[in-house]
């Protein structure tokens, strides 16, 4: 004789799922941890991105120098110090606007980024003035990388982003002196940027003594 059960469908699967409940939301549990984590680490990401870098242009920002320092990278890198600042950047701003300056920058930090090694470090110091620290370059490749940028900016199609718009950059250099601290590294740059500025713009000069800084 055959016996053959008849069970109902619903009650079986109501009780294999009460068996499994609980590995069930173990499972749920765990994914939704892993996805919070995944989260966190994006977010993390994200505020570390922006704790260095400007907002506006991607360039590093001077919290990035900071850090550079204080875990003795620019030593060891031997940098030298490159300033550069758009000339007459104010005009650009009251005659195009300042959505058209902001473009400038974008555009400015993209084509000297197009210059540069890997290794060196583009920082947006302030406004319209950028620092570049090269690393372990003599006076004279500052010299031609200076010149390299300079023509990069003063050849390109800035009428593309708004006809009529030209723009040009003064820059001024200090190479790598042993034992002279950043923020001194950082005056004499600036002060031979504005000796270039004096000297008439879109030049660059290498420090050579402090001289009286022009005004814009």
């Amino acid at each position: 004789m055959q016996l053959i059960h008849t069970i109902a469908l619903w009650p079986l699967l109501k009780a294999m799922l009460c068996q499994s409940a609980p590995t069930l939301l173990a499972i749920l549990f765990m994914l939704l941890a892993a996805l919070s984590n995944l989260k966190f680490h994006r977010l993390n990401q994200r505020l570390n991105y922006l704790s260095c870098h400007d907002a506006l242009t991607g360039a590093f920002n001077r919290h990035y120098l900071v850090l550079l320092e204080q875990a003795g990278d620019l030593a060891r890198q031997q940098a030298g110090i490159l300033m550069l600042d758009a000339d007459h950047f104010k005009r650009v701003n009251d005659n195009f606007g300042h959505g058209v300056g902001d473009r400038v920058l974008i555009r400015l930090v993209q084509i000297c980024q197009q210059q540069i090694r890997p290794t060196d470090r583009l920082i947006r110091w302030g406004g319209e003035e950028f620092l570049l620290l090269i690393g372990r370059a003599d006076a004279t490749q500052l010299g031609e990388l200076a010149e390299r940028l300079r023509k990069a900016v003063a050849d390109h199609d800035w009428a593309a982003i708004e006809p009529g718009l030209e723009v040009t950059i003064s820059l001024g250099y200090l190479p790598h002196q042993e034992n002279l601290p950043l923020h001194e590294a950082v005056r004499r740059a600036d002060v031979a940027l504005y000796q270039a500025k004096a000297n008439g713009r879109n030049r660059s000069e290498r420090w050579q003594g402090d001289e009286d800084q022009p005004t814009e």
